[in-house]
């Protein structure tokens, strides 16, 4: 349960108030560490801490050896909120803070690490009573300012692109669309949306980026196959300056109800390669360029395989079933009911596919990668389709 309203004990703070149209308050202290709540929500920050790093155990070890040194070496915390109070006594002085209801705009915007390590440190037992550090509360600030204060001021360590378009509420059609689908349908898609998240796996399979990908290469209206072309066949993962577009969002939500049938032949192709590295003349040893025989992949909806392949492997099979989607704009429809042509189109993909992977291992190549920057590759795959597609 997190902390919407809770007071911080400090030796030492100031207040300051912006001039102007848009006023805001700037609450500066240094706050005793042994009294600090650890509780709070970290919903406007772009990541969540990993305690894994070595940001995290720098900090922890800071705490442990010399806590008297704490403010001095540690960058501190920055909070929004609401609200502030000052409170002072005689004896002793704090504030007040009050985050209000909006958990996107209240909460620790910067310094989860930090905040992280403190929590640790209390359940370890270490003697906290000489830390201090360093709380900057900025108060009054609107949605869209939470999030440009949250991108700037996390250059610690590096953020990647995905966390700071997830501030910036690019994702937010998605994540609306994928909440609805687990609530009507009993489904539990789980996506990274930013570094960190809990309770998602880590594999890039579960990224948001990857749901781009699956959507984009299944887009007929930019990848028509029926004129020659620069566009005709895509080219691999999307890059981050297409998602970034306005174009790109407006075009993700028109395919978005594609996303299930998308899921579903990454799930079912993924199945094939998993029965084919179990056939006893393959079985410990693959023999398809990019699949490695150990490790696991784990897809949004939490099916666990085990092998390990690059998160494109899927694309050139999902970009193949656009040959059954209508031609009519916005493309976003199939010209028959998905799973009455579907499992026929897999096997005769699967087919081709499997034989190109193996020539390419038998070249000695190791690399995917070399397969994928083909553009006979993906029209070929295509031709594959469209041959299924004339017979049924």
């Amino acid at each position: 349960m997190v902390n919407h309203k809770f007071f911080i004990p400090v030796d030492f703070v100031s207040e300051y108030g912006s001039k102007g149209e848009n006023r805001t308050t700037t609450c500066f202290a240094v706050a005793l560490v042994d009294s600090l709540p650890t509780d709070l929500p970290l919903t406007p920050n772009l990541r969540r801490p990993n305690k894994k790093t070595e940001v995290f155990q720098q900090i922890l070890r800071t705490l442990r050896t010399a806590p008297e040194r704490f403010l001095d070496r540690n960058n501190g915390i920055k909070i929004t909120a609401r609200s502030i109070k000052i409170e002072k006594t005689k004896s002793s002085q704090g504030v007040w803070v009050d985050l209000g209801e909006d958990k996107a705009t209240g909460g620790i915007v910067n310094g989860a690490h930090t905040l992280a390590a403190i929590e640790s440190a209390k359940i370890e037992g270490v003697p906290l009573k000489a830390a201090r550090v360093k709380v900057e509360i900025l108060c009054g600030l609107d949605d869209r300012e939470v999030s440009t204060t949250s991108v700037a001021v996390n250059t610690a360590t590096p953020v990647d692109t995905r966390s700071k378009l997830n501030a910036q509420g690019v994702f937010e059609p998605i994540r609306e669309y994928i909440n609805m689908l687990n609530e009507k349908q009993g489904l539990q898609l789980r996506i990274a949306y930013y570094q960190n998240q809990e309770g998602v796996g880590r594999s890039l399979h579960c990224s948001v980026a990857h749901v781009y990908d699956l959507l984009f290469h299944l887009d007929r209206m930019k990848h028509d196959f029926t004129k020659p072309g620069k566009y005709s066949h895509p080219k691999g993962s999307v890059s981050s300056s297409a998602i970034k577009s306005e174009a790109a969002t407006t075009r993700l939500i028109e395919l978005l109800p594609l996303l299930q049938d998308a899921l579903w032949i990454e799930k079912h192709l993924y199945q094939l390669v998993q029965k084919h590295l179990e056939h006893p003349s393959v079985k410990g040893v693959s023999n398809l360029v990019g699949v490695k025989a150990k490790g696991t992949i784990c897809l949004m909806d939490g099916t666990y395989f085990g092998f390990t392949a690059p998160v494109p492997f899927s694309l050139p099979v999902v970009a193949a079933y656009r040959v059954f989607l209508d031609e009519e704009r916005p493309c976003d429809r199939w010209v028959a009911p998905f799973l009455k042509f579907s499992p026929i189109l897999m096997q005769e993909l699967w087919k081709w596919y499997r034989e190109e992977l193996k020539k390419e291992k038998a070249r000695g190549n190791e690399s995917f990668t070399s397969l994928i920057r083909n553009p006979v590759f993906w029209s070929d795959m295509c031709l594959v389709a469209q041959q299924v597609y004339r017979k049924f």
